[in-house]
This record gives structure tokens, C-alpha cells and sequence, in this order.
């Protein structure tokens, strides 16, 4: 057993339009591949938005609604496979509106208010499934198995969820979808019949003692399983049983977006300036430790005694971790502007000075950073 850190998204909370299951917020969602046209069905209604006599004014979207509504841009091909949405000339969509850097798909409006699903929406449900997907794929390591016959959703919120968009967006592991049950209220259930059978209270006290956990934030895999499952439905695992029934688009939006006058993904972006042609000083990258910007005139030895070549001038090093590397940045003041791609609070720069704690963390200690594969930029 283990406990995935997946926070409030699926509950509606750190979502644009989202609010707690209750009548009038969206909980169904459908959208047509080829017109991009949703309709949707709301709590305290069994009819579509499309269906004669809808006069409902939704106020907003919960959980079930919004794992749908993801789910459905993704097979209609508003949405790649790393969770970008596409604009209104690549999607051929003018429900995806442009907003700010991004933009955001338009699920309902009257003219005077609109319900969105924004990129920030994506980002959220995504680090939530990946969570949620990264907890399941350990107690399958545990197990030394690769694939699951069946999956049971416990919870009152399980009960309300499509176990085939569940499935799309890449929340539980792949298996047949009439494999994918519901248990309901299973606590809740349990403590009834621990209460009312002695026999049956004594199989469950066998049963926890055979239980083993599995500590998510100290397991070696869990950052490695949550990265692949940032992918819609997954950037690793295939997925057999969905793609026997189910094609996703191929489609890519990050190039495209960048063409059309969008800013692509951060990663996109970096990818863009790293192969941009520029002055040696541009620019460094660095893998592990330790970390080090340009701007040395001559040969030198760093902090911890190893000579670094001309251009490049290394930071000194705090004791590290035994993951990880420690490291502090120490900017030289002839830099004019740096930015730490790893992002962490307790670094921050400012033009022509050297390091500079922010009010947060002034006069904490360096925080361990897996800095394999950042990049500092001069700006």
C-alpha cells in the first residue's frame, strides 16, 4: 500500500472554473473530433446541453468533469500528448482561445461568462495523474509485475469517474475497461462489517499486519514513474488494451503554437536558445556538479580543486546529499543577468551583484538540487 500526493485538483480545487460536486457544476463531458463542439451534462440533470429543453446555467466544473473534459480535448486532437493545447489555426478551433502565452479551450459561455479549460487546468490534472499513476506503478514494482488484470476504485469519487477517460488521460494503469470496477465508500463499508462481525474484524486485523507500505517521497522510481506519466496517456508504458480500442491523434502543438506567434513549452523554449547561435558567453550547461557559468578569461581551479577551461567558471559546493549533489551559486558580478532553470526559492539573482537569498529563505541553508541537465542562460 502506499499514498500518492496527487493534492485537490481531482476535487475540483486549483482549477480556473473548478468547484466541489454539487448541482449545476459540470460532471460529463463530451467533445465531437471532427466539429470540436463539447456538450456536457451538469449534477441535478439527466439531459446534454445539446438536448432540447437544456436551459441550465452551469457554475462551474468538479472533478469527474474536468478528468473528462481533458481526456475528450485529448482524443479530439485539441490537446498533444505533453499536455499542450493547440490554437484556434492549429486545431482548426475557435473554442481555443488564446490566453496570455497559452491557450485555453472554451467549454461553455453565454456571452457574459465562460467556463475554460485553461493550460494551467492541464498542468494541475497532470501532476495530480502523475501522482496518482506514479503510487500505483510502485506497488506494481513491489509485486515485480509489469501489468494489471483488474483495477478497483474505492472512494465516492472513484464511483463517479469514467474508468475509460480515467484510462485516456493515464490516471490508473492500463487494463480492460470492464476490469475497471468501482468498490464505493470501502472504508466506510469495512468499518460497518469490522463492527458487526467479529469473525470478519479478525480477518482484517491478519490482513494489516500483512500489509506493506510504501513510502512514496523516499522511493528510488517514484520521480522517474511520475516524469513518464506527465505524458497523456503515458510517455513510456504502451497501453495495449486502450490502443486496441482507441486511437489518439499524433499531434504536436509546441512547433506549430511557436510558428503562429504562440510561446511554446518552457522546455521547447530552452531547447530554442540552447541552438541559438551566440557569443561563448552566452551560455553554459552543466550536468551534475559542478555547476558553472562563462566568463573566465584563463585556466582556474573551482572550489573543490578541478580545473575548468577557459569561458567557463565553476560555483563552489556545499557538502552533498546522497542522491544529489549541493550546490550554491556564486555569480560573478561581471555576468549581467542569470537564470537558474532548476527552479528553487532559495536562489535569486539580480544584475550586477552576486547571490541573493530572497525574504523567504534569507539565511537558510543551500537546498539540495538535482542540477543534471539544467542550464544557466545569460540574458
Amino acid at each position: 500500500a502506499c499514498s500518492s500526493p496527487t493534492g485537490p485538483a481531482f476535487e475540483g480545487a486549483q482549477i480556473s472554473a473548478g468547484q466541489r460536486a454539487a448541482p449545476g457544476a459540470i460532471e460529463r463531458v463530451r467533445i465531437d473530433p471532427v466539429t470540436r463542439q463539447p456538450r456536457f451534462r451538469v449534477i441535478g440533470s439527466d439531459i446534454w446541453s445539446d438536448d432540447p429543453g437544456f436551459d441550465i446555467v452551469p457554475t462551474g466544473i468538479c472533478g469527474s468533469g474536468i478528468i473528462e473534459a481533458v481526456a475528450e480535448m485529448r482524443l479530439a486532437g485539441l490537446l498533444d500528448a505533453s499536455g499542450l493545447i493547440g490554437g484556434a489555426a492549429a486545431t482548426g478551433s475557435d473554442r481555443c482561445v488564446p490566453q496570455g502565452r497559452t491557450h485555453s479551450y472554451r467549454l461553455w459561455s453565454d456571452g457574459a461568462r465562460e467556463i475554460l479549460v485553461t493550460q494551467g487546468d492541464i498542468r494541475a490534472i497532470q501532476l495530480a495523474k502523475s501522482a496518482l499513476y506514479a503510487g500505483a506503478r510502485l506497488l506494481m514494482d513491489e509485486a515485480g509485475i509489469d501489468t494489471v488484470e483488474r483495477v478497483t476504485l474505492a472512494g465516492a469519487f472513484g464511483a463517479h469517474i469514467s474508468p475509460f477517460h480515467a484510462t485516456v488521460l493515464g490516471m490508473i494503469p492500463d487494463a480492460p475497461l470492464d476490469r475497471v470496477t468501482s468498490a464505493g465508500n470501502a472504508a466506510g463499508h469495512g468499518a460497518r462489517i469490522a463492527l458487526c462481525n467479529r469473525a470478519a474484524r479478525a480477518r482484517v486485523e491478519t490482513l494489516v499486519r500483512r500489509i506493506t507500505k510504501v513510502e512514496t517521497a523516499i522511493a528510488p522510481r517514484f520521480q522517474e514513474h511520475f516524469v513518464a506519466a506527465n505524458a497523456i496517456p503515458h510517455a513510456v508504458d504502451p497501453f495495449p488494451n486502450l490502443t486496441a480500442t482507441t486511437t489518439l491523434p499524433h499531434v504536436s502543438f509546441g512547433a506549430a503554437a511557436a510558428g503562429r506567434g504562440a510561446s511554446p513549452p518552457p522546455s521547447t523554449r530552452l531547447s530554442a536558445r540552447m541552438k541559438r547561435p551566440s557569443a561563448p558567453s552566452s551560455s553554459a550547461s552543466f550536468a551534475g556538479s559542478p555547476i558553472s557559468v562563462s566568463r573566465v578569461s584563463k585556466s582556474k581551479k573551482n572550489a573543490v580543486g578541478r580545473v575548468v577551461r577557459p569561458g567557463v567558471i565553476s560555483t563552489r559546493r556545499t557538502a552533498p546529499s546522497a542522491m544529489y549533489p549541493a550546490a550554491e551559486l556564486d555569480v560573478p558580478k561581471s555576468i549581467p543577468r542569470v537564470a537558474l532553470c532548476a527552479i528553487c526559492p532559495a536562489f535569486s539573482f539580480v544584475r550586477g551583484r552576486r547571490r541573493v537569498p530572497s525574504a523567504k529563505t534569507r539565511g537558510a541553508q543551500p537546498l539540495p538540487l538535482d542540477l543534471r541537465g539544467a542550464v544557466v542562460l545569460s540574458l
